[in-house]
């Protein structure tokens, strides 16, 4: 995963318009990377809100306007028939922002991401749909991480633009650390998580320092 930066311009009924920020730009205005991550993750809620919605909300968001138009403009009529067409049970939910556009930027949002932990529990796998949304599945939704990631590939070869692809790869979050890191590499990362507490923890008649 890569993480870029750009200057909101300004935005309309036509969309939104930005500039990338460059190293060339950065250096210029003095600031480090980390500090410019800093800037944007503080205006990720102001100019860009997260948004966590089941994909029945998704999907009844798409479909309601078709349905008000077939239900003669009756809005509580359309949004009962859409609320019975739905699955009972959610499996699947998606990560962005309001306008849909780079949303997968939210995957930085640590406010969101504690806040999906609270809902869903604590293991659940994170798919980059492309780069302006994720899927988010709960670990006990009965799908394997395998299945996961080839479909992850498949879509990306088949459904998304090149320049929208964010990675064919299934990701995890790390509430402690605050981290998103690659599902397939769980056991390795955990595995070094230990071996650096053993180092840090003193042997049996040594003191810590």
């Amino acid at each position: 995963l890569a993480v870029t930066y750009c200057v909101m311009l300004g935005s309309d009924e036509n969309g939104s318009m930005s500039v990338p920020i460059t190293n060339q730009l950065m250096e210029s205005w003095g600031v480090t990377q980390e500090e410019l991550h800093d800037i944007a993750i503080s205006n990720l809620e102001s100019l860009s809100p997260s948004t966590f919605k089941s994909m029945n909300e998704v999907m009844a968001e798409m479909m309601l306007p078709q349905m008000i138009e077939e239900c003669g403009g009756d809005r509580d009529m359309a949004e009962a028939m859409l609320s019975a067409m739905m699955p009972p049970e959610e499996k699947m939910y998606v990560i962005s922002n309001e306008e849909k556009l780079n949303g997968a930027a939210a995957l930085l949002d640590d406010k969101l991401m504690d806040s999906i932990r609270e809902k869903i529990g604590d293991d659940f796998f994170i798919l980059p749909s492309s780069i302006h949304e994720c899927l988010v599945v709960p670990a006990d939704a009965g799908m394997e991480l395998r299945d996961l990631e080839n479909m992850v590939k498949e879509v990306n070869e088949t459904q998304v633009a090149p320049q929208d692809r964010l990675s064919d790869h299934v990701y995890q979050y790390d509430a402690d650390s605050h981290e998103v890191f690659r599902a397939d590499r769980a056991d390795e990362r955990q595995a070094e998580k230990e071996a650096a507490k053993e180092e840090k923890t003193p042997a049996k008649g040594e003191k810590a320092v």
